[in-house]
């Protein structure tokens, strides 16, 4: 989706300056060509991926501080304020309200010095990896990005080292009046501008350099033609061209046989980020799949080491003692002051899959684990600030009650669920649960629940109000047939 963003944001751009261009020249049947292909681009860019949005913002900046515009110079001037203060605005309300658009994000909480600190290397590493793509020490489980991080650090510094480059180079081409350098530097900055700001979300994700490194390619490509004319060389350009495209092909050669091999991938994110508790999850989890529970404890053990409060290698460690050694887990020292993350959720699936194939039920003391999670979880830290984790986690719970036939726990868990995040499937899911244990006034009223709340999906949410429609037409001819309800 993000390679169709950037080919239709392209074509809105494009299209956009051809039209600019026509009406200038008072050219009306290329005008409307333009305008319709530009709209039709936009729009399929928008559903493709939402912040083809940023087209907006690279048009308003190309118009007040590139092209030649047509409005008087005091006109441009107003333009170019409101323009910095709209600007200036917008950010402002994103930052404020970022407690109710961001709890579906993974947010980290940073100083103002912080993130300025972070933000700024991090697109200068995006820059590197596009001019030089390969395989280098920073990746999703990078942890170097931290509040504890020093300008000093090796990432950090090298990241800040590039941006400096890229910013001399938007320099003088400000200061030469280049519309192509300036307009790819926009186009850069401006798509990772939702992205890469002052907001403290999860740091690093490479997917985001996708559209913007439109930007960085038209720089190269425009240097190299530069080169070229300068030196009146009609085969500089070609020469250089081929070159660089053929010393790309064979980065991305090495790049996807590393991304090729599951288990090299795991085994390079751990050796590269030793401190990253992440990457020896994943890695643990990878070894775990293969058969080779001894590795995959030890990795575990090494990130419990790292922070033995995290309850979800704390937890792992547990799980794999219990499933591969027969362990009782009683071990967990439930009074200690651990803090929970999404990661639980998916040890729980492995647990409940491991259990069905090995036929090993793990238990803490005479309790099943399960038992113990549904109570200790709960009063860990950060379980109750994040509804994107309560709800997935009762929900989980009580797939593992329900298969297990545990009617009471299954019910009180999804009952749990629902009261967080009023999912009409979570209801739907509820109303079915209540149906099979005969209970069918309660079933009817959370179904209907399930209706009310698929009238208020998102426009792009697939809707289940046909299944629960024809769950309730059931459920009424049961009673019809006089059987007695709840």
């Amino acid at each position: 989706m993000a390679i169709l963003a950037a080919l239709f944001s392209v074509l809105a751009v494009y299209t956009y300056l051809i039209l600019r261009k026509s009406v200038k020249e008072k050219k009306i049947v290329k005008s409307l060509a333009a305008a319709a292909i530009f709209i039709a681009a936009f729009g399929a860019g928008i559903l493709s991926k939402e912040n083809t949005i940023l087209v907006l913002f690279v048009i308003a900046v190309l118009e007040l501080f590139v092209l030649n515009s047509v409005f008087h110079d005091k006109v441009i001037y107003r333009l170019r304020v409101a323009f910095f203060f709209s600007l200036g605005a917008l950010l402002t309300t994103v930052v404020v309200t970022k407690n109710i658009w961001g709890d579906g994000f993974a947010m980290r909480t940073f100083s103002l010095d912080d993130r300025i600190l972070l933000q700024l290397p991090i697109l200068g590493d995006y820059i590197s990896k596009i001019v030089l793509p390969f395989a280098s020490s920073l990746n999703l489980f990078e942890e170097s990005f931290s509040e504890n991080s020093s300008i000093y650090d090796s990432n950090i510094f090298l990241g800040l080292t590039v941006l400096s480059i890229a910013a001399a180079i938007c320099s003088r081409a400000i200061l030469k009046r280049n519309v192509i350098v300036m307009a790819a530097a926009v186009w850069f900055f401006g798509f990772h501008l939702l992205e890469s700001t002052i907001l403290p979300l999860e740091l690093y994700f490479e997917h985001r350099n996708y559209l913007p490194s439109i930007g960085v390619i038209a720089i190269i490509v425009w240097g190299v033609v530069f080169l070229s004319d300068k030196n009146d060389s009609k085969i500089l350009a070609p020469i250089i061209l081929v070159s660089y495209g053929l010393f790309l092909s064979l980065t991305t050669y090495i790049l996807s046989n590393t991304w090729g091999n599951e288990t090299m991938l795991y085994a390079k994110f751990e050796q590269d980020s030793p401190e990253s508790i992440r990457a020896h999850i994943a890695y643990s989890q990878h070894l775990e799949a293969k058969g080779l529970p001894e590795l995959s404890l030890g990795l575990i053990q090494d990130a419990v080491e790292l922070d033995p409060l995290l309850f979800d290698s704390v937890f792992t460690e547990a799980r794999l003692r219990c499933i591969f050694y027969g362990e009782d887990i009683s071990s967990i020292d439930w009074n200690r002051n651990y803090r929970v993350g999404f990661g639980i959720i998916g040890q729980i699936q492995l647990l409940d899959q491991l259990e069905k194939s090995y036929g090993v039920t793990c238990k803490d003391g005479s309790r099943p684990l399960l038992d113990s999670l549904r109570i200790e979880v709960p009063k860990m830290r950060l379980f109750n600030e994040s509804k994107n984790l309560q709800g997935p986690f009762w929900d989980t719970l009580s797939d593992y009650y329900a298969e297990r036939l545990n009617f009471e726990y299954a019910a009180t868990s999804l009952e749990n669920s629902v009261a967080v995040t009023n999912s009409a499937r979570g209801y739907y899911k509820l109303a079915v649960l209540y149906a099979s244990a005969g209970l069918y006034d309660s079933a009817l009223i959370n179904a209907r629940k399930a209706i009310e709340e698929d009238t208020r999906r998102g426009r792009f949410s697939s809707s289940i109000g046909g299944d629960v429609y024809r769950f309730i037409e059931q459920i009424e001819k049961i009673h019809r047939r006089g059987i007695n309800y709840d």
